[in-house]
């Protein structure tokens, strides 16, 4: 493994693990495997923060705001569909199947960290393109710090 293998692995952990309660990761998001008959096991360390955790439904909007002084930091986002109840209501069952696909977006963090307060719609738009043929929403988490 080289010190780049070693920079992507830890940019996935953080893009599919930040934010989030638990984590479960498939051992085929690693790229590189110089020993392919060999069974290998994940040794990691984390810390937990407090973090204030929402879900937009698709086309509304996702509201970030801190207290006086604070600013927003994003810790984690992913726009797809995850299981078939959340913001089931109203939607056509047909587009409720598909609970596999959910992509990371950066775009949450670009627009609002460092920001006091910060509104974004959840959209495939504004957030890029994750499932088709499917009612998605955005499941993010952001902490506040005093600002700097």
């Amino acid at each position: 493994m080289t010190l780049f293998d070693d920079i992507t692995e830890g940019f996935i952990l953080n893009c599919q693990c930040n934010g989030k309660k638990w984590c479960e990761l498939n051992g085929n998001v690693f790229t590189t495997d110089p020993c392919t008959e060999t069974f290998k096991y994940m040794e990691t360390s984390f810390s937990c923060v407090p973090a204030i955790h929402r879900i937009a439904c698709e086309h509304s909007m996702a509201n970030l705001h801190c207290g006086a002084g604070e600013v927003i930091k994003v810790l984690g986002a992913d726009l797809g569909r995850r299981d078939h109840t959340t913001c089931a209501f109203r939607r056509e069952p047909a587009r409720l199947e598909k609970i596999d696909c959910t992509r990371h977006t950066a775009v949450l963090a670009q627009k609002c960290d460092g920001k006091n307060q910060c509104t974004v719609r959840a959209s495939q738009s504004v957030l890029g393109t994750s499932c088709m043929d499917t009612s998605l929403y955005l499941e993010y988490a952001f902490t506040c710090s005093a600002a700097k």
